[in-house]
């Protein structure tokens, strides 16, 4: 083969069967989902779902972010936010029943640097009920 052309795309054409085989491959790679309690985020969320699944990628499950907290209802314009997250919850568990989902907090900051980090680490640590995360 003495084509550069050729001989690029036969090489990228290589990567593209690696990179699909490791994407297919239910030991190596899954695809976890990160949404928040909305109506637009939950329909993006079923058709990649479906779409993926459709092509044989596994879905290792959902992970809800930004969920208020309970204590958010002492205010009426919280409580009304709460209680429309409250439904998207259901539609969430009732939209994907078979994927596992976990639920992380609205955090009073953004998530930058390791603190950070460490600190979503502890929350899905909890969410899958296992002992909170060292932060050191």
């Amino acid at each position: 083969m003495t084509d550069p052309v050729e001989r690029i795309l036969t090489v990228r054409r290589r990567k593209f069967f690696q990179v699909r085989e490791m994407l297919l491959d239910r030991e190596r790679s899954t695809f976890i989902f990160v949404l928040v309690a909305e109506r637009l985020p939950i329909l993006e969320t079923g058709k990649a779902v479906a779409l993926l699944s459709k092509h044989g990628v596994p879905i290792g499950g959902l992970i809800v972010n930004r969920v208020l907290p309970e204590d958010a209802l002492d205010h009426p314009f919280f409580a009304a936010r709460k209680d429309q997250e409250r439904r998207y919850l259901e539609e969430i568990d009732d939209t994907f029943p078979d994927l596992p989902r976990l639920r992380l907090p609205l955090l009073p900051h953004d998530v930058v640097g390791n603190d950070s980090l460490q600190e979503i680490v502890s929350h899905l640590g909890r969410a899958m009920g296992l002992e909170p995360a060292s932060t050191g």
